[in-house]
């Protein structure tokens, strides 16, 4: 989605006097522009309920521009499938500020009036409905932008002369802004046609692949756009400036995919020279998440005055084509595109996946090196504030919806962590799934869906996970203590929520252990606050890096504690007295029982513990039924055992 400049005149043209490049715009860059862009807009925006009682099926729509003039003349088309019980009105979502010239269905006038600021309704009470109802609605008027930049006029000035354009931009509530349609993120169009007809030296870029170019009597070109597949109202776009074009041509799974950009003249070459990674791009995304979704028919830019981009399907709307810019959007041709979050409450299944996907951009086309800049950037934003969670709680707020620290960098740290957690194979592996899933593609989805998937190819329940880093907000706090012991290293890890939604944050943490011109790392299955763990890496260790490659969002310090003192065959026994369940942890890893028994301090075996295979880590037992008094836990092996003493109380 779209980035922004803070000045922003609603209703108004952006007059650009001489645009900048924005030649290194960051990937948190991207997050903070787009999230600003509702910044200057205090209203909220609520969601549209009209289409209820129908079904969106196709659209056709002819819209005449002219950049120099900040208007619109339209004639939209909807082939809709009307419910039996629909009621004698139908409503589509449209501002009162455009002018209705004429509304019909089925070619028969039917009366129309507006019943709210956004609401368009059709009375039809007279009306012999077919099962498939064509409606047509004519309208001409200059948009009132109420979703922001929804429909724009832009100038720029180059060697003194004054280059206007038109783009749109609708996402979230921008839509019915500038034409008549369903906005709700509950029906998509199958298709949809679009011809844009504009003064001759002008182009009009869409959705969809390139039909014709019908030059007019009069002075105009006609251009047709076709769109095959399933889209929601705030993808639908046009572009319509005095472009200058050039195609890339790149091969994914045996199919040719052109990628068609329309470019500023004055910033053709520079534009060619930045779009050579797109190609790249567009073959890794493939090989991760599955060839591009619209490979038949395209995918391109069109260069306007927008500040950043936005993921239009087919043809991003874009202020430049910068690797990161570039490589987002293309991202949201998969996510956000061919899955579309089903709430706004969702939109880190857009911008979260896009956001992470930029990185793996990164990560696979440029170096280490540049990887680790792009996670240090979204750490420092994310951790610059204890609390947010990645889950929207105010789908009414675009400030919040379009946050740029939760939904988008704080959502790509969260696939990050997963991505740890599960491994490459696995992680990779459900997201393919997830976004290929027949009954999900091309249709909306939620969260679930995604954990669903996560756990299938897993074979883990993952609610601990999204219970604490997508609805909890915040994130951990670590102080690891390490001090040598005789054969190895012992550490002891603290763990403090940044924000009291979450109580602890269960993680696997890796730890690299360094001396002696060695270094291995290791990692440690942390499940509690003050755990202790045992390592003997088999060289004296010098040094201790915690999290070394920024797997895990979170604050960390690392003290050497020469005072503390680590048993090589110590247990850790939570909570100490205990009155129902106990857990027992052997603080070295190294160590494995093959069974365990609690004593009395007559040495009689109270209860055992017998699992299917070793004791390795942390194992719980329930005491309560024990009586109150001193007890022994023994951890026995073929040729040895290990004891400590806790002590059963009552509440």
């Amino acid at each position: 989605m779209k980035l922004l400049a803070t000045v922003l005149l609603m209703g108004f043209p952006w007059f650009l006097w001489g645009q900048p490049d924005h030649a290194d715009f960051g990937t948190t860059q991207i997050s903070k522009m787009e999230a600003e862009r509702w910044s200057p807009n205090l209203k909220k925006s609520f969601g549209s309920y009209n289409g209820d009682n129908y079904q969106w099926n196709y659209a056709e729509c002819y819209w005449e521009v002219n950049p120099l003039d900040r208007y619109i003349t339209g004639r939209v088309v909807h082939h809709i499938a009307i419910d039996n019980d629909a009621g004698d009105t139908i409503s589509f979502d449209f501002n009162e500020a455009l002018s209705v010239n004429s509304a019909s269905i089925d070619g028969e006038p039917v009366p129309y009036f507006f019943f709210d600021a956004f609401s368009l309704g059709l009375d039809i009470g007279d009306v012999n409905i077919s099962e498939n109802s064509v409606v047509e609605i004519t309208y001409e008027g200059e948009p009132n932008n109420s979703n922001l930049m929804s429909f724009n006029q832009a100038v720029r000035t180059i060697n003194g002369e004054n280059l206007f354009e038109i783009y749109t931009l609708s996402q979230p509530y921008g839509a019915r802004d500038w034409w008549p349609c369903k906005q709700t993120l509950r029906d998509k169009l199958d298709s949809i046609f679009i011809e844009i007809t504009v003064p001759e030296g002008f182009r009009a870029g869409s959705n969809g692949k390139l039909e014709y170019e019908d030059e007019n009597p009069e002075g105009t070109i006609g251009f047709g756009w076709k769109h095959r597949y399933p889209i929601p109202a705030y993808l639908i776009s046009m572009a319509v400036a005095e472009y200058d074009s050039f195609s890339q041509f790149v091969e994914v799974g045996g199919s040719e995919i052109e990628i068609l950009n329309y470019i500023y003249p004055e910033r053709l070459a520079l534009e060619q020279k930045r779009a050579q990674d797109i190609p790249e791009m567009m073959v890794l995304f493939s090989e991760l998440f599955g060839i591009y979704p619209y490979a038949d028919e395209k995918y391109g830019h069109a260069q306007t005055a927008i500040p950043g981009g936005m993921e239009h399907t087919t043809m991003s709307t874009m202020s430049n084509l910068n690797f990161n810019l570039s490589a987002h959007e293309l991202a949201h041709q998969w996510f956000g595109n061919k899955i579309t979050c089903g709430s706004w409450e969702d939109i880190w299944l857009n911008e979260g996946f896009a956001t992470y996907i930029n990185g793996l951009a990164i990560e696979f086309l440029r170096d280490e090196d540049a990887f680790r800049t792009f996670k240090e950037g979204l750490r420092g934003n994310i951790l610059a504030q204890p609390d947010g969670s990645v889950f929207v709680n105010d789908t009414t707020s675009r400030s919040r919806i379009f946050n740029g620290r939760l939904s988008y960098n704080k959502g790509a740290y969260l696939l990050h962590m997963l991505r740890w957690e599960l491994g490459d194979d696995v992680f990779f592996e459900a997201c393919r799934n997830f976004i290929n899933d027949p009954e999900l593609e091309f249709d909306y989805v939620y969260t679930n869906d995604f954990i669903s998937h996560l756990e299938s190819a897993s074979g883990r329940d993952l609610n601990y996970f999204f219970d604490d880093w997508y609805y909890g907000e915040g994130h951990p706090q670590y102080k690891v203590e390490w001090n040598r012991t005789s054969n190895g290293v012992g550490l002891e890890i603290e763990q403090t929520p940044s924000h009291q939604s979450v109580d602890f944050f269960e993680m696997h943490l890796p730890v690299k252990l360094i001396g002696s011109g060695n270094e291995v790392t290791v990692v440690l299955n942390h499940q509690f606050s003050g755990q202790r763990f045992l390592l003997t890496p088999g060289f004296q260790v010098e040094q201790i890096q915690f999290d070394p490659d920024l797997w895990i969002l979170s604050e960390n310090t690392v003290v050497f504690n020469p005072s503390t003192n680590f048993g090589s065959d110590e247990i850790l026994v939570l909570p100490n007295p205990v009155s129902g369940v106990v857990k027992f942890t052997l603080l070295n890893p190294a160590q494995f029982a093959q069974y365990a028994e609690i004593l009395n301090t007559q040495g009689k075996v109270v209860m055992t513990y017998n699992p299917a295979g070793p004791i390795r880590d942390s194992f719980e037992m329930d005491v309560s039924r024990l009586a109150v008094g001193t007890y022994i836990i023994r951890l026995i092996n073929e040729d040895s055992s290990t004891s400590t003493r806790f002590v059963v109380a009552r509440n």
